[in-house]
This record gives structure tokens, C-alpha cells and sequence, in this order.
């Protein structure tokens, strides 16, 4: 069941396993839920026999998974030790030796992989009940794709559901966010909802679960030197700017909020920002900024302008 509930998974993220190791990801997954199984269903007293047995083989088998996983992404981008020669044989053995796994995997990241997994789990009906009313009422596609610039300003596919229409004026220009956002994707909006498939953008490693929102590729012309310090790590699905505002402030605060994050990040911000984000949700604070059904653009800063 493991194993077929992993297949599964992988198909559907089939677009992410382009390197051919996607069996390599379908024995992490199975083996991460085996153990999620055996836990769950000990302290909800379903009546299986405990195993601490069947824990350490889910285990190891997940260490090996990554293990193999980083040596080959090792390989790929050639951060291999020196002297290594042209065969991705030999070289996954030495990569296996002596890589240093920390750098591929960090607490943060497996912190994000493993929450997102498991977030992708638990929500996976109401994903389903989502997309299928993102349908019906705005049509197809259901998901919303849009280059962002990640960590170091390198682009991915920012994914989320759709909230607006793609009516346009007879000019067959879009019309105004205002006029093409409609009554149920202001609720998805309201309640952060248009945000969950970016969990799969988390767990393809684009993005973390906390840090700097993603914004337009276009933007990056017109950032100060510090405020393209956002850029130094990942961009996240909340962050320290969110929980201080959201859209209710103006760039200039948001640039700041997140610069100071850049400087101050760790596991226990994190953990913070997650459960304030999670208050600001459900008490529906700071969702759009005044007069204007979504951020107005960023057109550069009012200091560096006057400046020119």
C-alpha cells in the first residue's frame, strides 16, 4: 500500500522527476509514510502491534533514498570532490564518501520537505474539492503558472489555484484585476487557499515554507542593492512581511521586514511566523491593500528615484 500510495504521488508530480530517479523518490515518500503509518496508528490505538523494527527499516530506507538522491544531484551540478573522473558510476561511490550532505540537505530543508509531504497528505481532499470548484467556476487551467525569481534570482514556475477569469476588453486586452477576480477567488484569497499548491513548490525545493514572497521577474530591475538581499534565500509561502501587514503595507516596510528576516532567519522564527500566519488566516487580517483588489505593482523605490 505504501509503495502504490507513493507511486501515486510521483505521477502526479511526474513533471519533477525529469533525471529519471523518480523510483529513487516513490522509496523516500513510501518509506516516509510507512513510518508516519506505524506511529499514527500506534498512539491512535488501531490495533496493530507496534515495531520498532518496521520503524528502523523505514528509516534507513529514507536515508539511503536521500543519500543516493543528493549524490546524484552532487553529480549533476558537478559539485563532486577533486580528481573525480567522467564515469557517474564511480563517481556516485565517491560522492557517496565523501559529499557533504548537510549542504544539500539542511535542517530548514528537510524541516520543509517533511511538513510539506505531510501537509500535501492531510489536505489532499480538500485540494481535490478545490480544484474541481476552480473548474467549474473559472475554467481551464485550474492551476495558475507564473515565472518567479527564487534564491540568487533564479526563475521556477510559482504554482497556485486560479482566482481570476481571462475576460478582456474588445481591444483583447486583460481587463483589471478588480473586474476579472471573482466572488469565489476572493474567498480563496481570503483564506489563503490559492496558496496551497505551492507546497509542491516546496517540496520541489524552489521555495520554503517560510521566507521572502516571490514577486514579478520585472521587479528585479528595480530593487536597491539591499533590497535585493531578499534574493538570498528562498522565497516562502508566508513570511516575516506577511505577519506584519501583508498587503496592508507599503513596499518600502515589506522590503525592510523581509531584508530583516534574510539577517535573522532560524528554526524558532519559523516556527513563529508559521503560527502567527496561521492566526492571520483565520482572523482574516491584511488581505489587500487599501482600494485595490490586489498589491499595486512595484514601480521602484521613492528614495532611489529621487535620487536619479
Amino acid at each position: 500500500m505504501h509503495g502504490g500510495l507513493a507511486f501515486l504521488i510521483c505521477w502526479a508530480l511526474q513533471y519533477r522527476f525529469r533525471h529519471r530517479l523518480w523510483l529513487l523518490y516513490v522509496i523516500l515518500i513510501s518509506h516516509l509514510y510507512g513510518t508516519a503509518m506505524e506511529l499514527g496508528q500506534y498512539y491512535m490505538n488501531l490495533g496493530r502491534t507496534f515495531s520498532w523494527g518496521d520503524i528502523a527499516a523505514n528509516t534507513v530506507g529514507a536515508i539511503i533514498a536521500v543519500t543516493v538522491l543528493g549524490a546524484y544531484q552532487a553529480w549533476k551540478t558537478k559539485k563532486f570532490p577533486a580528481g573525480e573522473t567522467a564515469n557517474p558510476f564511480s563517481t556516485l561511490i565517491k560522492n557517496l564518501l565523501f559529499m557533504d550532505l548537510a549542504k544539500l540537505w539542511s535542517p530548514k530543508r528537510i524541516f520543509d520537505f517533511t511538513a510539506a509531504l505531510a501537509a500535501l497528505l492531510a489536505l489532499s481532499p480538500l485540494l481535490i474539492i478545490i480544484a474541481l470548484l476552480v473548474r467549474l467556476k473559472h475554467g481551464s487551467p485550474i492551476l495558475f503558472r507564473q515565472l518567479r525569481p527564487g534564491m540568487n534570482e533564479q526563475p521556477f514556475a510559482l504554482l497556485k489555484f486560479r482566482t481570476m477569469t481571462e475576460s478582456r476588453d474588445e481591444a483583447g486586452d486583460l481587463l483589471p484585476d478588480d473586474q476579472r477576480l471573482t466572488q469565489f477567488g476572493r474567498f480563496l484569497r481570503t483564506m489563503s487557499l490559492d496558496e496551497l499548491p505551492e507546497l509542491i513548490n516546496v517540496l520541489k525545493g524552489e521555495m520554503s515554507l517560510v521566507g521572502p514572497r516571490p514577486l514579478l521577474i520585472r521587479y528585479l530591475q528595480r530593487y536597491t542593492p539591499e533590497q535585493k538581499r531578499r534574493h538570498e534565500v528562498r522565497p516562502g509561502i508566508t513570511g516575516w512581511a506577511q505577519i506584519h501587514g501583508r498587503n496592508a503595507i507599503d513596499w518600502e516596510e515589506k522590503f525592510n521586514l523581509d531584508v530583516w528576516y534574510v539577517d535573522n532567519r532560524s528554526f524558532w522564527l519559523d516556527l513563529k511566523i508559521i503560527a502567527l500566519t496561521i492566526w492571520k488566516v483565520i482572523s482574516r487580517q491584511d488581505i489587500s491593500a487599501d482600494n485595490h483588489a490586489t498589491m499595486p505593482e512595484f514601480m521602484g523605490s521613492e528614495k532611489e528615484n529621487s535620487n536619479q
